[in-house]
């Protein structure tokens, strides 16, 4: 995972526990590897992620055109290409209608996919 992310292995290790403290994850028991806490995640990126990363709105900037910008958002959110930063930035500065959904629809996929990699066990 260091690799991949670009990061030292202590890093990946220090982000671990910073995890397992905050509540977001399973601590690592072998050979139970660590687990996302799904209600966990979610309250976080409803409620802490706009304090921890803020929506700067109105600049005009290079990279996916995400929040009420994005073709998803036409009408309602569509599920396609990008839809978690879609429906991450729509929690962080849509209006109260979008992010609704997008709590509902982000909600919806943590939830799924939570329960399909435990059928695979």
């Amino acid at each position: 995972m260091a690799g991949e992310l670009c990061l030292s292995p202590s890093q990946i290790n220090l982000a671990f526990k910073r995890l397992v403290t905050a509540g977001l994850i399973t601590p690592y028991h072998s050979p139970q590897k660590p687990q996302p806490i799904i209600q966990a995640c979610i309250e976080f990126l409803i409620h802490g992620l706009k304090y921890m990363f803020p929506a700067k709105l109105g600049e005009t900037a290079r990279g996916i055109r995400t929040s009420y910008a994005a073709p998803s958002f036409k009408g309602e959110i569509s599920l396609g290409q990008y839809d978690i930063l879609t429906l991450i930035d729509a929690i962080r500065s849509g209006r109260a209608r979008e992010k609704q959904i997008a709590i509902q629809k982000l909600s919806g996929i943590l939830n799924q996919q939570h329960d399909d990699s435990h059928d695979h066990h």
